[in-house]
């Protein structure tokens, strides 16, 4: 890894690197030769996890297909510099990391965790990533004294980006557009759940 990324997750065909202030979001899927479906296009549920393609291999081991790229960032614009970065939640399985034939490279038994968390990324405001159902979420935390204005984020790699009629986040790639759902916000008055209007 770059020594600025702090942690990284990966679903599927998808890598996600949590650096200071800055996320990076990477994709690869199978390039489509011309006996194909042609129409098969980049779908998101949730969040920032599209629907991605199995890989092909031949019983030899190796890719029978060729891949291709997509890369986007998100940066937390003016976000403080004295932030807070822990990975919480430690879950029972481990990972390995082996780069070629040198065990140098090679990493082994690294624990996962189930959060991150950047602490105090605006004053008194946490921002939480977490895995749901194999989709990646993330949740401000807002807590007194806070000013959600605070909050933005600049995203890299992207062609355009608008709001639909529904509140919902379109991003325009370079493989179709992804959608961010509109935000969920509630906080808890007399230990009740209440939901509040908010919009990007």
């Amino acid at each position: 890894w770059d020594e600025k990324i702090l942690y990284a997750a990966s679903a599927h065909s998808t890598n996600v690197s949590f650096m200071k202030n800055e996320l990076s979001f990477g994709f690869n899927r199978a390039v489509k030769n011309e006996e194909e479906d042609p129409s098969t296009s980049l779908r998101v549920t949730s969040k920032t996890e599209p629907e991605m393609q199995e890989h092909a291999f031949n019983p030899e081991g190796k890719s029978d297909k060729e891949y291709e790229y997509l890369v986007w960032n998100v940066r937390f614009e003016g976000a403080n510099s004295n932030i807070s970065i822990a990975a919480e939640g430690k879950a029972d399985s481990r990972a390995n990391y082996l780069l070629g034939n040198d065990p140098k490279k090679h990493c082994t038994n690294v624990p996962d965790y189930k959060v991150i968390t950047y602490k105090n990324i605006y004053d008194n405001i946490d921002l939480k990533y977490y895995g749901s159902s194999n989709h990646l979420k993330y949740d401000f935390v807002i807590k007194p004294y806070a000013n959600v204005s605070d909050i933005k984020m600049t995203y890299r790699g992207i062609k355009n980006i608008r709001i639909n009629e529904n509140g919902e986040l379109l991003l325009l790639t370079a493989w179709g557009e992804v959608k961010e759902e509109k935000p969920c916000t509630y906080q808890y008055l007399n230990g009740k759940k209440t939901e509040i209007n908010s919009s990007y």
